[in-house]
């Protein structure tokens, strides 16, 4: 790894919109909506999710295909394009592999840290297996035996950890209990402040 930058970027808010949202309003499940940026526990997240998929019937298999209609945020692609000129960029995710594969194909990242659903034999998603051993994001750090700056983004309370770590940290667009948890980290509004955070704190540092 010979960049002297290392780059910790979420996927979901971040990169793409929140996709359970979306299935929530494509499949008229109102409860879906709820994301990490209302609730911190995210096995506990994750477990009311696919039960409530079960309940209404909605199996992986239309779960992605619906998804294919979500597209990434404007310029997003161009923004890890930029960020890959001075930094190693790792997408560090809580979505999952087997929903979340067509999007992260669109972005040239370093790496990939997800997590993964696993699909019973009625094709119904049942349960989840987490990259970080449910530890969170954080674990990331453990990841890297490097003494590279650090530089991460990320939108809701399960990224505040991670941000906290980095030696740089910027909330992308939170929600206002994101915001209310973390009041001394940046805020970014678009992608492109986002750049501009990070290129003022290196010219800083």
């Amino acid at each position: 790894m010979s960049k002297s930058k290392i780059a910790f970027v979420d996927l979901e808010g971040v990169l793409i919109p929140e996709l359970w949202p979306f299935l929530a309003d494509k499949f008229l499940i109102p409860e879906l909506r709820v994301t990490t940026r209302e609730e911190a526990d995210y096995p506990k997240l994750m477990r009311q999710r696919l039960e409530l998929l079960r309940n209404n019937k909605i199996t992986a298999k239309q779960v992605r295909s619906a998804l294919r209609e979500v597209k990434p945020f404007d310029k997003a692609v161009r923004f890890i394009e930029l960020l890959r000129e001075t930094a190693y960029v790792v997408m560090v995710t809580d979505s999952f592999s087997g929903m979340n594969n067509y999007f992260v194909d669109m972005f040239a990242t370093d790496e990939v840290y997800t997590n993964t659903l696993i699909e019973d034999i009625e094709g119904y998603f049942s349960h989840c297996e987490y990259w970080h051993s449910g530890e969170g994001k954080q674990r990331i750090f453990s990841c890297f035996n490097t003494t590279q700056k650090t530089l991460a983004v990320g939108d809701g309370l399960n990224d505040i950890k991670m941000l906290d770590r980095a030696d740089f940290g910027i909330l992308f667009q939170p929600s206002e209990t994101t915001r209310r948890v973390a009041p001394d980290l940046p805020v970014a509004l678009e992608l492109a402040d986002v750049l501009q955070f990070f290129s003022c704190e290196l010219t800083v540092h």
